[in-house]
């Protein structure tokens, strides 16, 4: 079977770290999530290391998990989670009707098919598909200009390494779908904020996990490459700070409404 997206296997080891919300803002999303998808079973598509399985699973609501990179499953199975499976989110091995409610969290923006992978989870849920909007502002602390984008994909400083990767041959763009393009073509039928988390960071910390090419649109990039993009942020960016802000809601459709994105 093809496994359609992008495999988080190069990166299992240190996706947990690289990927965590903070912990206030964790606890609430994950509060809101267990509210809204009930007690279960509930599929999560792109399960990955059971970031999302895990503490669900704490709160009683059993979650059953699919994804296409078997280390990443791998690293659930060690954390405790249960209930995962082996598959591509274009053919789940489920009947139809099978969970109440779905879940995927940073996931169709990494698939091509993902019109497939919504009428796939159309077909197994009964209620709602659920997700996380996701807004990142970051603003220099020197009175530079704040930017605000939707996903840690595409906050600074990644997007400014597309902008310099671009030219040197090695753009990207991602080939699937993203929340806010979501909301756009099907309201949803539930949209909840959860919570807003601020910081300041230097930059080098915010530079930190673009580093070690932790985003699946840089592994294309060869390491000489990546290393100049690296020095001339470096560059731009030496002995700034930034005020990060990290703004989460749950956001639901019905299956129906799927099938209209």
């Amino acid at each position: 079977m093809c496994m359609a997206g992008v495999s988080f296997d190069p990166i299992a080891d240190v996706y947990d770290a690289t990927r965590r919300l903070p912990g206030p803002l964790m606890e609430r999303s994950v509060a809101a999530l267990a509210e809204i998808l009930g007690m279960g079973p509930v599929l999560e598509v792109g399960v990955g290391t059971g970031r999302f399985a895990i503490p669900l699973g704490e709160r009683s609501v059993r979650v059953v998990g699919v994804d296409i990179a078997p280390r990443m499953l791998a690293h659930a199975r060690t954390k405790g989670a249960r209930d995962l499976f082996l598959a591509s989110g274009t053919h789940l091995p489920f009947r139809g009707g099978a969970f109440g409610a779905s879940l995927a969290v940073h996931v169709l923006h990494l698939v091509p098919p993902w019109r497939a992978v919504l009428a796939e989870i159309a077909r197994v849920t009964r209620d709602r598909f659920v997700t996380l909007f996701e807004t990142i502002t970051t603003r220099p602390l020197d009175g530079g200009e704040a930017t605000t984008v939707y996903g840690d994909a595409l906050a600074w400083p990644m997007g400014r390494y597309q902008e310099l990767a671009g030219p040197r041959g090695y753009g990207y763009a991602h080939p699937g779908v993203r929340p806010p393009d979501m909301v756009d073509r099907a309201p949803p039928v539930l949209r909840v904020p959860v919570g807003t988390h601020r910081r300041e960071a230097t930059a080098e910390e915010i530079l930190e996990p673009i580093a070690g090419k932790t985003h699946s649109s840089q592994w294309h990039v060869p390491e000489a490459v990546h290393a100049e993009i690296m020095a001339q942020l470096r560059r731009e960016s030496a002995g700034r700070r930034f005020e990060r802000s990290i703004a989460i809601e749950v956001v639901a459709w019905s299956p129906a409404d799927l099938l209209r994105i």
